[in-house]
């Protein structure tokens, strides 16, 4: 889940994921798909806060990827 959504100086994703993994990341790329961040994970469930000072005006797709597999994708508009 992403909030707020529209965002404009941040966004919060919450996310869960399985007790047993190797590795888990947030994936930030714009909707063309061009890489603008990513962002390890080390507890299966939190919220992690997203800052959007350097990210253009436009829209998003953050996906939760947990040991080299998309579990979920989430669109976000940031708005300056």
């Amino acid at each position: 889940m992403i909030l707020p959504n529209p965002a404009h100086d941040y966004f919060i994703v919450s996310y869960t994921v399985p007790q047993v993994i190797k590795e888990a990341y947030l994936l930030i790329n714009s909707v063309n798909g061009q890489f603008v961040q990513r962002i390890e994970l080390n507890r299966p469930q939190d919220e992690f806060v997203v800052n959007t000072e350097n990210v253009k005006t436009g829209s998003y797709v953050v996906s939760l990827i947990v040991n080299g597999r998309s579990l979920e994708t989430a669109k976000v508009i940031i708005i300056k």
